[in-house]
């Protein structure tokens, strides 16, 4: 705070001579302070010799005026909260809707059925079909048959080179069928007739009632058998031509011969050739020996004018039969039937 001044006594020391406290010395005389508000003011002044000074007007200090208080910030007001509607009354909540439970799926405790694989025999081609296949083959006659579970292939083929191709049919029919084959070879030159009759064959084996040619003796002939065959006719009447052809190349009339030139047959009439009797033609085995065929072919009416000679070059046969079938009506095939037959000494 600052001081006032005031007046010192004349007896005062502080009157006297004396140094102040910066050093300097100072005579009788008085000193003013006036403190101004943030400034010091210091005067040395001469002291008036016995003269009373008058009482010196009081000096006040200046003081800082008290800044004015700031004026506190206004805080917003408040919005005075909104008055509480009148509460709206709720719809009831919706009834839960009815759930009908639904049962689990039935289960059954019986095993489930496996489906057994199908059959060793449901995957095999019927015999029927494996049979077919083969009569079709040409320069061959087989037979097919099952026997224990396996396909047994019997039969005669004209020449070795027939094999591989009964070889690649019967593994396309009878797949899946295990096979034998007891199957005999025969002079490739057999081959001709079998060729021109196939259609005729073919024929035959489409009747329910076929055309039928066998040997009524053992399977096997040996020199001086007597040959004597059974036939069959067709259900129709035909003309029968019934021809040996040898291992040599030749052809045995045996129907129609010298002695019985017709050759007729009834339907379904069943007769025997080559016996032993008065006023009929016999034959009996000798050489050329080996795999010989024999033919029986029917026709509605006789294929020749004329009769042929009882043993002829099969060629010159053929070639005559090959034009005298075409010559027959298309309306009455020819069928035919034939066999091999071995023979030996």
């Amino acid at each position: 705070m600052a001081e006032t001044g005031r007046r010192l006594g004349k007896d005062d020391p502080r009157r006297q001579n004396r140094r102040d406290d910066s050093g300097v010395f100072h005579r009788g005389g008085r000193l003013s302070v006036a403190v101004l508000a943030g400034l010091t003011a210091v005067c040395a002044l001469p002291w008036q010799s016995r003269a009373e000074p008058s009482e010196p007007a009081p000096v006040t200090a200046a003081t800082e005026a008290p800044a004015a208080p700031l004026p506190e910030p206004q805080r917003p007001e408040e919005p005075a909260p909104p008055e509480a509607s009148p509460p709206v009354p709720q719809p009831p909540p919706p009834a839960p809707e009815s759930v009908v439970p639904v049962p689990p799926p039935e289960t059954t405790s019986e095993p489930p059925v496996l489906e057994e694989p199908p059959s060793q025999d449901a995957l095999r081609p019927p015999v029927e079909a494996v049979r077919s296949a083969l009569n079709a083959l040409p320069c061959a006659l087989l037979a097919v048959e099952a026997l224990n579970g396996r396909l047994l292939v019997s039969g005669t083929v004209a020449g070795e080179a027939t094999l591989p191709t009964l070889h690649a049919a019967l593994d396309r029919s009878a797949a899946g069928w295990e096979h034998g084959l007891d199957v005999a070879v025969a002079a490739p030159g057999l081959c001709a007739p079998l060729n021109l009759l196939a259609a005729p064959l073919a024929a035959n084996t489409a009747l329910p009632a076929p055309l039928r040619v066998k040997t009524s003796g053992p399977g096997r002939l040996h020199g001086g058998d007597p040959l004597v065959l059974d036939l069959l006719a067709p259900a129709a009447p035909v003309h029968l031509r019934i021809d040996y052809f040898t291992t040599d190349g030749n052809v045995v009339h045996l129907l129609p011969n010298p002695l019985e030139p017709g050759g007729h047959l009834d339907a379904g009439a069943a007769r025997s050739l080559g016996e032993r009797s008065a006023g009929s033609r016999f034959w009996s085995v000798g050489p050329p020996f080996g795999q010989e065929l024999i033919v029986a072919l029917a026709t509605p009416s006789p294929l020749f004018g004329t009769a042929r000679p009882e043993l002829e070059p099969a060629a010159v046969y053929l070639a005559d039969l090959k034009r005298a079938l075409a010559a027959v009506a298309p309306g009455t095939p020819p069928v035919a039937a034939a066999l091999f037959i071995a023979t030996a000494p």
